[in-house]
């Protein structure tokens, strides 16, 4: 029989312990803790891939909230910064008609993805298969799951979390993901993800430009819409990092050793050193970097600072001293042109 008390959900819900996964066909299920998140309960999330965003199936193996290992969590916790999931990947594949993905509770990849709870959705554990699928196999605890209720939670998925782009984790080389279809081409992409960002190969150093599409350096993407701004082939009001127009979110967050941090969502962030990038030099005249509004808060790009100003706070009195801070000078201007 199943421990009713058991945290265990595969103990619980099919009589299964992750120690000896042996079938117990009792029927109980306490359907109290369904708002709450067990170890070994299934989960989707979202990942980058070489091929773009896909859908990753994995078991809960841990649960921790604030650093601590918890054996559940309640569903309305997920969110909480403080909480994180340590999954197991599932090999999962699809028959040639395409119709269903089946994957095995056995064959499950050891090395585990460490997964903000915000990021994880959990997946209502469907049936085994039955000895008359040709799947099934003795001892195999094989699910299937249509394909068209995957896409449709993927994509639902992606609307709930796009905002924490930025925080996606990044499959290794050594996972089998994407999940490839019978003809061997990647399968349970995130459409509506890549088709919004055409996100890059993250394992690669460089990036795309959505603007030219010149595949640049990392680390010189900053830098390169900095020279599209000054050079008015995008509007000044666009992300410093991307070059796109109400996609991404900035902020600045000032740490305890009283320096400036720029957080965002974009795809294209990297850890901009504030202080660095404030100073102007031959080599790298950008000085584009994220600065607040003193009358309404508003985080903007110093580039777009003017128009963020002509169009919210005509005629409002700045200070001499912030004025400076987002003046953009000549020898910037030509310095940036001539790169």
């Amino acid at each position: 029989m199943s421990d009713p008390k058991s945290t265990d959900r595969l103990r619980r819900v099919r009589g299964l312990s992750k120690y000896n996964l042996q079938v117990d066909t009792s029927p109980q299920f306490d359907r109290d803790e369904s708002a709450k998140l067990f170890e070994n309960d299934l989960i989707i999330t979202l990942i980058k891939t070489k091929n773009g965003i896909c859908a990753a199936i994995l078991l809960a193996h841990q649960i921790l909230y604030d650093k601590k290992h918890v054996d559940y969590v309640n569903i309305n916790h997920l969110s909480d910064r403080q909480c994180v999931i340590n999954g197991r990947l599932l090999k999962c594949v699809t028959i040639p008609e395409q119709l269903f993905w089946y994957f095995d509770l056995n064959e499950c990849i050891r090395e585990c993805i460490s997964i903000p709870g915000a990021l994880i959705q959990c997946l209502t554990l469907p049936q085994p298969l039955d000895k008359n699928d040709d799947m099934w196999y003795p001892g195999g605890l094989i699910y299937k799951i249509e394909t068209r209720i995957l896409k449709l939670l993927i994509d639902s998925h992606w609307e709930k979390i796009s905002n924490l782009l930025a925080k996606f984790p990044v499959a290794k080389s050594t996972m089998p993901l994407p999940y490839r279809l019978a003809d061997g081409k990647p399968g349970l992409l995130c459409e509506s993800a890549n088709a919004e960002n055409s996100v890059d190969d993250p394992t690669s150093s460089k990036w795309i430009c959505f603007t030219c599409r010149k595949s640049i350096d990392k680390k010189k993407m900053w830098l390169h819409i900095g020279i599209h701004i000054v050079k008015n082939d995008v509007s000044s009001c666009v992300c410093g990092f991307c070059g796109r127009i109400s996609h991404c979110s900035i902020a600045l967050q000032r740490t305890v050793q009283k320096t400036i941090k720029v957080i965002s969502n974009c795809p294209f962030f990297f850890d901009l050193q504030y202080g660095r990038a404030r100073k102007i030099s031959k080599s790298s005249p950008c000085t584009n970097v994220p600065v607040e509004c003193p009358i309404c808060y508003l985080v903007v790009w110093k580039y777009g600072w003017k128009q963020h100003q002509d169009s919210e706070h005509e005629g409002g009195q700045f200070e001499k001293k912030f004025l400076e801070t987002v003046e953009i000078t000549e020898q910037e201007i030509k310095w940036m042109k001539s790169l």
